[in-house]
């Protein structure tokens, strides 16, 4: 029948170059732009070539990549960039989009295995002459030469958006707003090229734009010891909330950059990353970035009279005093502290957390156990806390320690509020809501008097 006979020449043959007429008419009217010279195509030509060719594309591409290679396989390509995708709006995953041909005749398109996953976002069409047909027109013959295809398509597909990022890098910044996840999906699953990926990955950070991996580490002091020599970062739900983070105060002391991630998956992705052109990548949590640099040093003591500044000039703990409220803690807490220590690295804040698991990835651990089983995690581990001995709250707890029954009730409910919230600045307190208790506590004892 002509409707199905015209479904197949289009299905399979709708690109050859000469006319294949179906009833009196021609089935196949669109031409193959992936074989002419990329030198020769208008823009409106992709253009029409892209709405016709990809069902539902109404959109204009952001980007496309036409080239052509005999080395060491004939490629002739053309891959479309899309300006936007649906996977955000919760409309499904999306399905592989290049197709692959050989001689202008269709293989099998979509083909999943031109491409790897990750890169399900673009749309196009990959052609070489050196693949067999099979009887069936569905599969190629030889695995192998998929595999180098996909290993040509790939590299062309990195170094294009690598050249785009230095080219027009406000446009490239747009794109990679909506397209950055599929590409830290990359980053964790695609090993072989996941360095190259990882130059493509932008992040906000603490000099106020987005930076890549490399122009962060063209930015580090060369005259670092080698133990700081880092790319460092810092998870946190919002921008506000990552520059008022305990964790970031010993950046803003010694004037370090710091890198900012919003998302779950961004943790992820830094901890598959490991490191980037030989540094490592390590969360602030684990940051020792040493003492203040002498600039900042006198920056901080001119501002004595600002704010944390002015408290820690106030009061101090000496050493002994220090240990002894540590020993304290470690006996009114014991169940969930392992050990205590001091430092200097902290101004706004009185404790943190250090050397703990990742809040990032607890909560995604979180996420997957409700949606599985609805398991509970498991408990937190006993806690490494650093605690301030200039901040008020630290002088206060230790006078509070060593004073009446009563100031020993309080001293100890606030010990587990400190412990508290340096868990919620960790973003390690799976339920804010069993702080509660305490909280009802300290209120009491602070507007009663009594224990």
């Amino acid at each position: 029948k002509e409707p199905r006979l015209r479904e197949v020449v289009q299905k399979y043959s709708n690109f050859v170059s000469f006319p294949i007429e179906v009833g009196g008419e021609v089935a196949n009217g669109v031409g193959a732009v992936w074989t002419r010279d990329p030198r020769e195509v208008k823009e409106e030509e992709y253009e029409a070539f892209y709405r016709h060719a990809f069902k539902g594309a109404w959109d204009t591409p952001s980007y496309h990549l036409h080239f052509r290679a005999d080395a060491p396989l004939d490629v002739k390509c053309v891959l479309f960039l899309p300006s936007f995708h649906t996977e955000k709006g919760g409309l499904g995953r999306l399905e592989p989009g290049v197709g692959l041909y050989s001689r202008k005749v269709r293989i099998e398109d979509p083909c999943p295995d031109i491409a790897p996953d990750w890169c399900r976002f673009a749309k196009g069409v990959v052609d070489s002459e050196d693949l067999p047909l099979s009887i069936s027109r569905e599969k190629a013959q030889d695995k192998r030469l998929i595999a180098k295809l996909q290993d040509v398509v790939v590299r062309k597909l990195l170094r294009f958006l690598q050249d785009a990022a230095k080219k027009d890098r406000e446009k490239y910044l747009e794109w990679h707003a909506e397209f950055s996840t599929f590409l830290k999906e990359g980053a964790c699953h695609d090993h072989a090229r996941r360095a190259e990926i990882a130059k493509l990955l932008y992040f906000d950070s603490s000099t106020g734009a987005q930076t890549s991996l490399d122009e962060y580490v063209a930015r580090t002091p060369a005259d670092l010891p080698e133990a700081q020599d880092k790319i460092y970062y810092l998870h946190a739900p919002t921008r506000d909330l990552a520059l008022a983070s305990p964790y970031y105060e010993a950046f803003k002391a010694s004037g370090r950059e710091c890198l900012f991630v919003y998302n779950a998956i961004d943790d992820f992705v830094m901890t598959n990353l490991g490191e980037h052109n030989g540094r490592k990548i390590v969360p602030a949590e684990a940051a020792d970035l040493g003492p203040p640099s002498p600039a900042k040093e006198s920056e901080e003591a001119e501002n004595k009279e600002d704010g944390a500044a002015a408290r820690a000039s106030s009061k101090k703990l000496d050493e002994a005093a220090a240990t002894a409220l540590g020993a304290w803690l470690l006996a009114t807490l014991p169940e969930r502290l392992a050990s205590v220590e001091s430092t200097d690295r902290l101004t706004d804040s009185p404790a943190v957390v250090f050397d703990a698991e990742s809040g990032a990835m607890r909560q995604m651990m979180a996420l997957v156990a409700q949606q599985s089983d609805g398991a509970p995690l498991p408990p937190l581990p006993k806690q490494k806390l650093r605690v301030n001995p200039a901040h008020p709250v630290v002088v206060a707890l230790h006078a509070a320690s060593s004073g009446s029954s009563d100031e020993k009730a309080r001293a100890e409910a606030a010990a587990h509020q400190l412990l508290d919230n340096a868990l919620v600045a960790a973003g390690l307190m799976d339920d804010p809501r069993t702080m509660l208790p305490n909280l009802n506590k300290l209120l009491e004892l602070a507007l009663t008097g009594k224990a």
